[in-house]
This record gives structure tokens, C-alpha cells and sequence, in this order.
């Protein structure tokens, strides 16, 4: 029974947050960077819930566990590699995620824990990685390709 519960809490709490996390990395960068109406979107599907609070909005969409976005309105001029850091803002949150759950250990939910921090090592890991697939790129990918892009 205790691990169907950790696995409950880990599915529908852990993982989305930990996903709301590595959207909120490239939010804060964008942010720092002046980019404008930063947009966080989490899931897929019909919008069941939005939040706007100075200049960001977040949207939770109804199949919240299936990953996220993060959208902005860039300012002219901005820098290539800013938007490079902007790609790499996510994984760099995921890995901090990552680094707090192997350092914290809440002995109640140990199992919980140890997935929370393999999720976000794995999606810190994954999204260093440059690779496109179809019309998806990961960050790795985004970020090398900005820092290439010409003037």
C-alpha cells in the first residue's frame, strides 16, 4: 500500500511540479533577459486552470502530467546568447532538483523521493543533449543552435 501511494503522490504531484520547475527555469532566465508575458504552460488539452501574476501567466491544461512550455515575447536585441541561456535555464533547474533530492531525504516517502530525483536528473540530463527530432529540439539542441545562429 505504501508504494501505490508513493507512486500516486509521485505521478500526480512530483513529477508535474518537477516539470513546473524546469518551465520556470526558462521563465526566470526570459525574465532576466527582458523578455515580456512569459507564458508557462503545463500538460495538454482543454485549459482547466489560469494564473497571471507580473508579466507571467501559467496555464494547467487537463492532462497536467504530460510535460510543459514556456513562451515570451522577446525584446529587440536581445543577445544570442541569452537566448541560448534562456534554452538552458529548464535543464539547469531540473539538475538543481535533481541535486536537492539526493541531498534531502524525507524518510516517509523515501521511494517518492529517490523517483523525484531520477525524473529530474533524467530530464536535466535528456534536455542537455543537442537533438531534434522532427519539428521537436531539445534544449541542448535549441541553445547550441542560437549560440550558431548569424547576426
Amino acid at each position: 500500500m505504501q508504494l501505490f501511494i508513493e507512486m500516486c503522490l509521485f505521478l500526480l504531484i512530483a513529477a508535474p511540479l518537477s516539470i513546473m520547475i524546469h518551465e520556470a527555469g526558462h521563465a526566470t532566465v526570459a525574465y532576466f533577459c527582458g523578455a515580456d508575458e512569459i507564458v508557462i504552460s503545463i500538460g495538454i488539452g482543454k485549459k482547466i486552470a489560469y494564473l497571471r501574476f507580473a508579466g507571467f501567466s501559467l496555464i494547467i491544461r487537463l492532462y497536467w502530467i504530460s510535460g510543459g512550455s514556456t513562451s515570451g515575447v522577446e525584446k529587440p536585441g536581445l543577445k544570442h546568447w541569452q537566448r541560448a541561456a534562456v534554452s538552458l535555464g529548464g535543464p539547469m533547474a531540473s539538475g538543481i532538483m535533481a541535486l536537492l533530492f539526493y541531498v534531502i531525504h524525507v524518510p516517509v516517502f523515501q521511494f517518492t523521493g529517490e523517483l523525484t530525483f531520477l525524473f529530474n536528473l533524467w530530464i536535466a540530463c535528456i534536455n542537455f543533449l543537442p537533438f531534434k527530432i522532427g519539428n521537436l529540439e531539445s534544449d541542448g539542441y535549441s541553445a547550441i543552435s542560437r549560440l550558431m545562429a548569424k547576426e
